[in-house]
């Protein structure tokens, strides 16, 4: 029954967040509601980090390490084999 409660709860919240500017733009046309879009594209600009290196060197060649094994396993075909018990039988029509 809780677990019900707070799936409505939450679903409620979401529709009302999504429904907002839509309800406001209709009960009053002067109403600006360009600050809620707003504030989505600050969040992502504040989270914007820039990663600083310090051997830039070292970096690119892990880099190239890494996809030059990769292209070797691919080229090669030395796929790895899937588990046969996790592949079922498609199911019987009828």
């Amino acid at each position: 029954m809780s677990k019900n409660l707070i799936v409505l709860f939450f679903s409620v919240t979401l529709l009302c967040f999504i429904a907002a500017p839509t309800v406001l733009i209709i009960l009053d046309d002067s109403a600006d509601v360009s600050v809620i879009y707003n504030n989505f594209a600050e969040e992502e600009e504040l989270s914007k980090i820039k990663l600083q290196c310090n051997n830039p060197h070292e970096e690119t060649t892990r880099i190239l390490a890494l996809t030059s094994k990769i292209q070797t396993v691919y080229f090669s075909k030395k796929y790895p084999n899937p588990l046969v018990n996790l592949i079922s039988p498609p199911p019987e029509l009828g």
